[in-house]
């Protein structure tokens, strides 16, 4: 593992060798019903996939779900890193790794309901922040979310990336992987290629992510920061954050 390009590790959901991805963890049983957003089965079927374990290499040949992730986006403003209304009063910050596996219980059974009743209603804006916590390949992963934020699809991006995630313990996340969820994703591939190759950018910026997430004193993936104009921001970390905890502390940020 390099010492110069890859942040400092910090504190993850990593598992044991012989464990399985937590089926709980400090959330409730069904956070989000995804039939608000798609079709009741389809979604179910989502959230079902996004709680297993992943299998150790993904199929690049037939990704699963594309559809599901592109619904749950549809229709809200996206910019880079961030969707949601820009004059929006509160903003929410994720700090995630797209190899984490809770991370992609998070953004598989969370995240549909803060899209939909915070951002969709004007309430908050969401960001991303890929945060590499898992090592080399969460590094290189990095150059994926990087470039799919240069087309504004960086959100799309990383569900169907969660949707169809292998296992943490390997290197799956290749360039074949990333390019097969850009070109489901939608994405110039031209462009997408040549983002990809901005290693000098993207390590800034992975750079930049580990020192912020530092100062917050963040202790995995993922993490929030929940900031606004009428209150103290609010940091959850160390424990899944759940919806009615957003929702809270999006109104007291918002509170003028």
């Amino acid at each position: 593992m390099s010492t110069t390009r890859n942040p400092p590790r910090k504190p993850s959901r990593r598992l044991p060798p012989t464990a399985q991805p937590p089926r709980r963890r400090g959330r409730p049983i069904l956070l989000v019903p995804l039939a608000l957003i798609v079709l009741a089965g389809a979604a179910l079927v989502g959230v079902h996939y996004a709680t297993d374990s992943g299998s150790s290499r993904p199929d690049t040949s037939s990704l699963k779900f594309v559809e599901l992730a592109k619904s749950e986006f549809a229709g809200v403003p996206s910019t880079g890193n961030t969707i949601g209304s820009p004059n929006a009063p509160a903003t929410i910050e994720e700090f995630g790794d797209l190899r984490c596996p809770v991370c992609r219980d998070f953004d598989a059974n969370v995240v549909p309901d803060v899209v939909t009743k915070l951002v969709k209603t004007g309430k908050a804006k969401l960001v991303y922040h890929h945060w590499p916590i898992l090592g080399e390949n969460s590094l290189y992963a990095g150059r994926a979310a990087y470039a799919a934020a240069q087309q504004d699809k960086l959100w799309e991006y990383a569900q169907i990336v969660y949707f169809n995630q292998g296992d943490e313990r390997d290197s799956w996340f290749d360039q074949s992987f990333a390019r097969a969820v850009a070109s489901a994703a939608g994405l110039n591939m031209t462009q997408f290629d040549q983002d990809f190759d901005q290693t000098s950018k993207v390590n800034a910026q992975s750079q930049a992510t580990d020192t912020a997430a530092t100062k917050l004193g963040l202790q995995g993936t993922p993490s929030l920061r929940i900031s606004g104009k009428g209150g103290q921001p609010i940091t959850i970390t160390g424990s899944v954050p759940t919806y009615d905890q957003i929702a809270q502390a999006v109104d007291k940020v918002s509170a003028t």
